[in-house]
């Protein structure tokens, strides 16, 4: 082996090790603590799973989707591993997770050799790995639910850096592009304002550059020959995915029963508070504690976690505005979406009614991919940093904050809710309940955790007892009649007021079961004694 060889291999080895690190830590820590980590949000697509397998194919009408019908989603893999081991959830789930990610690192990696970032873009592969933060944990490294969504993210921004380059395959990569467009557009609207705005923009925005680099005395750098190429295939990009958003807002609606976007997002007044609120959210997804003790692991972890952050963040805008002449046209394609995807998301996040934190996990990635690029190009240009371990200090890092998260006060054993359901469910099964009634944060969690042996009902609340057309079949929209378990949270119960106490079958602190024989109109005795307080 010469020596060139000897130094890939020695830029390759430590960020592989890291990833293979990331992704033991991820799939060994579902495999020993799954259980507590699963809720009836991520239950919904075992449950899904058991009614494809039953009816056959890869979308049901006799299920109630959410708010985006997902037609190529987890479901294309949590079926075949639900139909592998049917009686144990955990081991489909494990299997299922172990599938999905390496369904996420995988088409990661392939872009990091499009993009040719080099080795150093291996390092955001092996950051990508690592449960970080409370929205990239739940969203990702225990519910997978974002896998798809970065997988038809990373192979269509690769074609679309491969056809940019191309000369004799420019056909091809447009057909590619139109099909893996137009199928991401019709899985979520998130791809079109995330994806396909942002690269609209730049497009746009290398135009201007190349109008006015006269007048405006527009850095060389900033001025790139393939501004019109990008134009035009961002453009088929941002058709076909408006394409595919239709054909599911509009075929798909009246086929399938889910909640369109269109009519659940309004927008809200404009603040400067609420963008300023979204940018420190931005920040603190790399893996901020919150109400934690300053001098404490998970108190340390949230510094490092916001060094990681602002590093992130530094490294666009170093990019950008100073080292911009340093970098391929890939690169800076990339760097300049990245930049662009905030910006937008800002706006959108702040004004939107419907917003959660972990909305920014969509984005961590590619601020990781700014982060290698910016540390590539720093190794140049200030020797000093070549000899510097910044690897092994990076993944140090990560790995802090990482052990802070799945020990921490959030997920560590002892600390989810299923702690105190899973005693409950054994005892329903002791006793031969297999139908219930509950709230949808207690109904497909209670089915999941019992291997699919107790059927539930999702209700809207205790006050009306309407089921709840969200997450369940639609055959659960009439409750099941008597011979049934209710079963309600300590919050749940304290709205409760007399009449129920004869239907108490098992009690504990946080839970309470009711249970009904056959014929008794257990809704109008809930109904009855719901005191909305």
């Amino acid at each position: 082996m010469n020596k060139l060889d000897d130094r890939r291999v020695e830029e390759l080895f430590p960020p592989i090790l890291f990833l293979f690190l990331g992704t033991f830590i991820t799939i060994f820590y579902f495999a020993v603590h799954g259980d507590n980590l699963v809720s009836s949000d991520s239950a919904a697509d075992l449950i899904l799973a058991r009614v494809l397998c039953r009816d056959g194919g890869l979308m049901s009408k006799n299920w109630f989707y959410s708010t985006e019908l997902l037609t190529l989603d987890v479901q294309l893999i949590f079926k075949p591993c639900y139909a592998l081991f049917p009686n144990d959830w955990h081991m489909a789930r494990l299997l299922a997770h172990s599938i999905l990610m390496i369904l996420y690192i995988a088409p990661m990696i392939w872009f990091v050799k499009v993009s040719k970032i080099g080795p150093k873009g291996l390092w955001a592969v092996a950051l990508c790995s690592f449960p970080i933060g409370y929205g990239y944990v739940i969203t990702m490294s225990w519910s997978m639910c974002y896998v798809s969504y970065f997988f038809f993210t990373f192979i269509t921004f690769g074609i679309l850096l491969l056809a940019l380059r191309s000369k004799d395959k420019t056909v091809l990569y447009t057909i590619l592009i139109v099909i893996f467009s137009f199928i991401s557009g019709m899985r979520t609207i998130r791809a079109i304002m995330q994806i396909n705005m942002p690269l609209v923009a730049v497009a746009v925005f290398m135009l201007l550059c190349r109008a006015f680099r006269d007048r405006m005395k527009i850095a060389p750098s900033m001025i790139r020959n393939i501004d019109k190429p990008l134009l035009k295939y961002s453009v088929i990009m941002m058709i076909s995915a408006a394409a595919g958003y239709v054909f599911n807002s509009v075929a798909l609606l009246n086929n399938f029963h889910y909640f369109s976007q269109n009519d659940e997002s309004y927008w809200q007044p404009f603040s400067i508070h609420s963008i300023l609120k979204v940018i420190s959210d931005m920040i603190a997804s790399y893996g901020w504690h919150e109400k934690t003790k300053i001098l404490s692991v998970e108190g340390l972890s949230s510094c490092c976690a916001l060094l990681l952050g602002l590093a992130v963040v530094v490294s666009v805008v170093l990019l950008l505005f100073k080292y911009s002449h340093l970098l391929s046209d890939s690169e800076y394609i990339l760097v300049l979406y990245t930049f662009a995807a905030v910006v937008i998301s800002v706006f959108i996040f702040a004004h939107c009614d419907i917003y959660a934190t972990w909305h920014w996990v969509t984005l961590m990635p590619f601020g990781y991919l700014c982060l290698s690029i910016a540390i590539k190009y720093l190794c140049i240009l200030f020797k000093p940093l070549q000899k510097m371990r910044y690897g092994v200090i990076l993944g140090a890092l990560i790995v802090f904050i990482s052990m802070s998260w799945i020990v921490g006060p959030y997920f560590g054993p002892g600390k989810m809710d299923n702690d105190t359901l899973i005693p409950v469910i054994e005892w329903l099964e002791e006793n031969g309940y297999d139908r219930g009634v509950a709230t949808f944060w207690n109904s497909n969690v209670t089915t999941e955790l019992s291997d699919g042996r107790i059927e539930m009902w999702s209700v809207r609340g205790f006050g009306t007892m309407n089921a709840y057309e969200w997450l369940q079949e639609t055959s659960h929209s009439e409750l099941p009649d008597g011979n049934v378990f209710v079963l309600i949270n300590k919050k749940e119960y304290e709205t409760l007021d007399s009449g129920i106490e004869d239907y108490i079958v098992y009690q504990v602190p946080d839970f309470t079961v009711l249970a009904f024989d056959e014929g008794t109109d257990y809704v109008s005795i809930i109904t009855g004694s719901y005191t909305g307080k």
